[in-house]
C-alpha cells in the first residue's frame, strides 16, 4: 500500500535543476580576480547546494568578512545578464512530475539553502515558477528576521503554511543536507541518487530515506504509487 502523502517538497539544486554549470563558472572567476588557488574540480562541486557562506569559508578558508566579500562578487558574476541562472539545466521528467502531483491535488513546494530571489529566478527562466505552491529560500546573510533557514526550518513551515502534518509529507532531495532536514521535520525523505550530494545509498537509519531515487524514472514512479 502507498503512502498517500498530501505534500511533496523539493530541493532546487541538484533535485530539480542541475546548477552547476553557473556556479563553477562563477566560482572560476572569483578565483581569477581575487588571486585564489583553484579547487579541484570535485572539491569545487561541494558547493552546489550548501549554504555559501559556509563553503566559501571552508573550502577557500578564509573569515567570515572575506566569505561575504567573495559571495557579493560571486552573486554579481552569476546574475550578470542571467547568465549563471540560463547555464541551468532542469533534470529530465521534472515537468511529468510536476503533472502527476497536481493530477493528484498534492501540495508542492521548494525548500531550498539557495536565497529566495535566487531559487524564484533559477525557477522561473526554466518556466516553472508557477508550479509551485511555496518557495522557501533562506535570507540574506545576517538577516535576524527569524525566517526559517535550515533545511528542517524550512519543511516545518511549509507544512504549517499548507495545513499538513509531517506523516503525510515527504522531502526529496539530492543532499545529506535535505535527509538531515526532513528528520528534523519528521517528514520522510526520497534520496535523489542522480544530483550532486551523495555518494553512496545512505545508509538504513541515517536518515528516514523512504526511498533512493537513481533515474528520474524511479522518483516518477515512486510518487506515482505514494500521492
Amino acid at each position: 500500500m502507498g503512502k498517500d502523502y498530501r505534500c511533496v517538497i523539493f530541493d532546487l539544486d541538484g533535485t530539480l535543476v542541475d546548477t552547476s554549470p553557473g556556479i563553477l563558472q562563477a566560482l572560476r572567476q572569483v578565483e581569477a580576480e581575487e588571486g585564489l588557488a583553484p579547487l579541484p574540480d570535485g572539491e569545487a562541486q561541494r558547493f552546489i547546494g550548501p549554504p555559501l557562506l559556509e563553503s566559501m569559508m571552508r573550502y577557500y578558508r578564509v573569515d567570515e568578512a572575506r566569505g561575504l566579500a567573495l559571495i557579493g562578487r560571486y552573486r554579481e558574476i552569476y546574475r550578470a545578464d542571467d547568465m549563471g541562472f540560463r547555464r541551468a539545466e532542469v533534470y529530465p521528467l521534472v515537468g511529468e512530475i510536476l503533472d502527476l502531483l497536481h493530477r493528484r491535488g498534492a501540495a508542492v513546494a521548494v525548500a531550498t539553502l539557495k536565497q529566495v530571489w535566487m531559487a524564484r529566478r533559477t525557477l522561473e527562466l526554466h518556466g516553472l515558477l508557477d508550479r509551485f505552491d511555496m518557495i522557501v529560500g533562506c535570507p540574506p546573510e545576517g538577516d535576524r528576521s527569524g525566517a526559517p533557514k535550515t533545511k528542517g526550518e524550512q519543511i516545518t513551515y511549509i507544512l504549517e503554511q499548507q495545513g499538513i502534518p509531517p506523516g503525510a509529507a515527504v522531502m526529496i532531495g539530492d543532499s545529506p543536507y535535505d535527509g538531515v532536514g526532513a528528520g528534523e521535520a519528521g517528514v520522510d525523505f526520497a534520496a535523489q541518487l542522480y544530483g550532486y550530494g551523495f555518494s553512496h545509498d545512505p545508509e538504513p537509519g541515517e536518515y528516514p530515506v523512504a526511498f533512493s531515487a537513481r533515474t528520474p524514472e524511479e522518483l516518477y514512479t515512486f510518487l506515482r504509487e505514494n500521492i
